[in-house]
């Protein structure tokens, strides 16, 4: 009897959890559409378009609107949607499903957005409404989507439809390269491994029976530059110049370099003559100056890991930053808390975060 009492305990005690776990499942299988919906950035990689949009145009008479229209059809609700838009000297207002998810203007950078929530089972209709500004305007765009049925693409092309009182202009294809297609994205992610640039230390084949690539060699064919644009070595940083953290050139054209560790390095200002030059120590005593400014007659520097920003001044005019003040102490720890420097449009120094210019696509001519 003792053992069957035993039993009967342990099945009961085995119960009560059970009866807590069933609602908890039930709840979790009923949301699970709504979770595979939910937009996590972290999770979800972003959609790039297959194929390149045009750019198209709305010429309208005085005083009516320029609007532009399509639509999507999606078997389900998305799982991811991405839309890419690029405006021309205009500014374009995007609905979704009668939704204004995001307005461009024309001079901003192509934009990329997530509208997955804006998107819905079914038919789905996408609205621009274009505003001209000086100079020959036109709008890119492509919209894609993952439902159950696949991926699905929507670009801007002469199959939008417009107000019968104005005219649809298709002024061509942008290149392939220039809206991201063909190529590796130099793009910066979020989610990026900090660890990312010591992929420009690994061969592209380690299993590859060929001879192995000089360090030179690895980091030049790993670098992504935009379309158009080229990339010249000028120096390697010897052995004894330590690793470069940030730099800026001063009045004359002399390059100065700061040192991850500590210290500041200058070169002479031309090509040829930074190429094969021995630089000059110009100050030991500043660590990881991870932005450097000049301004005023001075040598901003914002010193991380020496948690304060610096003003180097040559007061006797033969060459050295002999006065060195300490503008602002900074608490907290050290890592990647204090960045570039930049003037502000008022020319005070400003300091932040450095962030670099975004790649957009211009039309010909």
């Amino acid at each position: 009897m003792t053992t069957n009492a035993t039993h009967r305990s342990f099945i009961t005690r085995l119960q009560y959890p059970c009866r807590l776990l069933l609602p908890l499942l039930s709840l979790l299988l009923w949301h699970l559409p709504l979770i595979a919906q939910t937009p996590t950035a972290h999770h979800r990689p972003a959609q790039s378009p297959t194929s390149a949009p045009h750019w198209i145009w709305v010429t309208a008479p005085a005083d009516t609107p320029r609007i532009l229209q399509h639509t999507l059809p999606l078997q389900s609700a998305p799982a991811t949607a991405q839309l890419r838009i690029a405006a021309d000297f205009c500014t374009a207002e995007v609905f979704l499903n009668d939704i204004a998810v995001c307005t461009i203007g024309p001079n901003a950078p192509t934009l990329d957005l997530d509208v997955t929530q804006a998107l819905k089972s079914g038919t789905n209709s996408i609205r621009l409404q274009l505003h001209a500004s000086n100079g020959p305007a036109a709008v890119a765009l492509s919209l894609t989507a993952q439902d159950l049925a696949g991926l699905h693409t929507l670009n801007s092309d002469r199959s939008w439809t417009t107000d019968p009182a104005t005219t649809l202009s298709d002024l061509g294809p942008v290149p392939a390269e220039l809206w991201g297609l063909g190529r590796t994205s130099i793009a910066l992610s979020s989610t990026d491994n900090y660890e990312q640039w010591r992929q420009a230390s690994k061969p592209a084949n380690p299993d590859s029976a060929a001879p192995a690539p000089t360090p030179t060699e690895i980091t030049d064919a790993r670098l992504r530059i935009a379309p158009g644009f080229q990339i010249q070595r000028i120096r390697t940083a010897a052995a004894d110049e330590g690793s470069w953290v940030s730099l800026a050139f001063d009045e004359t054209g002399r390059l100065t370099i700061a040192r991850e560790d500590q210290g500041l390095l200058r070169f002479p200002g031309t090509p040829a003559e930074l190429a094969t030059t021995a630089p000059e120590l110009i100050n030991t005593d500043l660590l990881e100056c991870r932005g450097l400014l000049y301004a005023h007659n001075a040598l901003y520097a914002n010193a991380n890991n020496s948690k304060a920003l610096y003003r180097l001044r040559d007061l006797d005019g033969n060459g050295s930053l002999e006065d060195v003040r300490k503008l602002r102490e900074y608490s907290g720890g050290v890592g990647h808390g204090r960045n570039d420097l930049a003037l502000g449009p008022d020319h005070p120094a400003r300091a932040g975060g450095a962030r670099g210019p975004r790649h957009r696509p211009r039309r010909a001519g």
